[in-house]
């Protein structure tokens, strides 16, 4: 079963918000859903690209930035939502 729609835009809107406060500029270059997984791609600058991939089922989040400090903020802020989904009860 697909996660639903505004699991999914919580998590493009949490990581939006906090690459805004890093580093400025960021837009959102694409989403995949999949039954289990979400990947999101985030457009930071002009050439460089955050790949944040998020498992349903086993409730991980992986970040791809190439930044490690980047890389564990963003995952704790994502880690989070979907926290507080679980707690909420339903995908």
């Amino acid at each position: 079963m697909p996660p639903s729609r505004r699991l999914v835009e919580s998590l493009i809107d949490a990581g939006l918000r906090y690459l805004k406060r890093r580093l400025g500029h960021t837009e959102l270059a694409g989403v995949e859903v999949k039954s289990s997984k979400i990947n999101l791609f985030f457009r930071v600058r002009e050439e460089k690209v955050v790949k944040v991939v998020i498992n349903i089922r086993k409730n991980t989040v992986r970040v791809y930035s190439g930044a490690t400090s980047l890389d564990i903020g963003l995952k704790r802020v994502l880690q989070r939502v979907l926290e507080w989904r679980g707690d909420a009860g339903g995908v």
